[in-house]
């Protein structure tokens, strides 16, 4: 695809729950693996894909970040949104990925979510599970126009389960 497309610069955003985690009892009991070794194996399943992606084209740039499985307090109402053993992907992929230089890791500047421009266009990226962000591209555009003096074209969300699209702001 990448070829037949004349694919020069790929972007690609992982948006959270990259792996199952231990968020939930059930997923615990469950789980075949310990929540270290899914980061571990789910990091290196992502450095190889990045690596033989990169084969293909001139330069990627991989965008991160966190989703809610992975925090590291069980509770959601005492855990902290940052503390979450997902922030270990995109450092793994960084080291991993050092010496291929079509592959550039950026780090997110805004916690939570992931800012970047394609093509002229503002998006946000976040993975959608905090209940406090209702509608949420009019908040997350709302949040950036005040915060950063930008206006957001997109947001682009992991978790949300529908479709939802608005043009409140043109």
């Amino acid at each position: 695809y990448l070829e037949l497309n004349k694919i020069d610069a790929l972007s690609i955003v992982l948006l959270g729950d990259a792996a199952h985690g231990g968020v939930h009892t059930s997923c615990r009991v469950q789980s075949e693996e310990d929540v270290c070794d899914q980061i571990m194996h789910v990091s290196e399943i992502m450095a190889e894909a990045i690596n033989e992606i990169s084969k293909h084209v001139n330069q990627i740039t991989v965008y991160s970040c966190y989703g809610n499985h992975l925090r590291t307090i069980q509770e959601k109402k005492d855990s902290v949104d940052s503390d979450n053993m997902e922030k270990l992907i995109p450092w793994w992929l960084k080291q991993r990925l050092k010496d291929n230089h079509k592959v550039n890791i950026v780090e997110s500047e805004y916690k939570e979510f992931t800012r970047i421009d394609i093509l002229g266009y503002h998006i946000c990226c976040v993975h959608g599970n905090l209940d406090k962000f209702r509608n949420l591209g009019t908040t997350v555009n709302t949040i950036f126009s005040r915060k950063f003096n930008e206006t957001i074209d997109y947001t682009i969300s992991g978790d949300k389960h529908h479709l939802e699209e608005f043009e409140q702001f043109d």
